[in-house]
């Protein structure tokens, strides 16, 4: 792995202040680079150090599954090529172009999700949501572009001098969306005053669950027990078809497994799918396949 890369690596390890699909983006934009500047002699030396580089990628962060997902599909790119074929000038511009196109589709598919869930936001409604989602912030921004009048609780989600709930208000508020700031322990109290919960996810399991920020799995217990309808809001790329937390007995640190019983349905850039039906996705319906799961 080039020294570029492996600094790019290293930081998204690290990086806690942005959602997992833009992190997925910044992903595929490190074997981007690394395609468009690599120095090897050969077609098959450049197909293996992006490989290894996608490998390792998928590693750092088990949780967040669409950067896995995305991974995976650049690694079967890969392993299409004829390297008998083509010269390593070839090699790099078509992986470079193949991840261009992977970037295209998961900025696509989060516009439509994001586009999906603002048809459910009503004027006067009041909205809870916790820890930070691009996907439930771009639902509330184009529903306030459509001038539909509504407040939002965004639940504080404290982790590690982080208050990510802060990061909803300050992008939320940009968009000139009345916010209020939701302390962690205010939760119960608050959702007396809610009608709806938006909820984003780093990966959705067969198992059962889904995974986001704390304390997401409190504010859905309590949204069950007012009767406030819950909407995981996420592309299909978060959904876990290949397995890669079956294994996971507990989340990172500082996020919750919420049990998808709990949500009245995910919306994706397919539609509303019902939590019982999330089983039926595959992989043709995250890469490629046009038929839309909509109930």
């Amino acid at each position: 792995m080039i020294a570029s890369a492996r600094k790019s690596v290293n930081s998204l390890k690290r990086d806690r202040e942005h959602g997992a699909a833009w992190l997925t983006r910044q992903a595929l934009d490190i074997i981007k680079s690394s395609a468009a500047g690599s120095k090897a002699a050969s077609a098959r030396k450049i197909i293996a150090d992006l490989d290894k580089t996608a490998a390792e990628i998928m590693n750092l962060r088990p949780g967040m599954v669409s950067i896995s997902n995305y991974m995976l599909q650049f690694r079967e790119s890969l392993s299409q090529i004829d390297m008998k074929k083509q010269s390593p000038e070839d090699v790099s511009k078509l992986c470079v172009d193949t991840v261009e196109s992977l970037i295209s589709h998961s900025e696509r598919t989060s516009k439509r999700a994001a586009l999906n869930a603002a048809k459910i936001i009503n004027s006067r409604c009041v909205i809870i949501t916790c820890s930070f989602s691009s996907a439930v912030c771009g639902a509330m921004e184009i529903a306030a572009h459509k001038k539909i009048d509504f407040k939002v609780l965004s639940v504080e989600s404290s982790q590690n001098a982080i208050a990510y709930g802060e990061l909803t208000a300050d992008s939320l508020r940009k968009s000139g969306i009345i916010t209020q700031l939701v302390p962690d322990n205010q939760v119960y109290w608050q959702m007396a005053r809610a009608d709806l919960a938006l909820l984003g996810a780093d990966a959705i399991s067969f198992h059962g669950y889904f995974i986001n920020g704390t304390p997401s799995l409190e504010l859905a217990r309590i949204a069950e027990r007012r009767k406030v309808p819950l909407y995981i809001v996420c592309e299909l790329s978060k959904v876990d078809v290949n397995g890669f937390v079956a294994g996971l007995q507990e989340p990172e640190s500082g996020f919750d497994m919420i049990p998808l019983e709990l949500a009245a349905g995910i919306i994706t850039e397919a539609g509303i799918i019902k939590p019982a039906d999330i089983y039926e996705v595959n992989k043709k319906d995250i890469f490629g396949s046009k038929r839309a799961r909509t109930h």
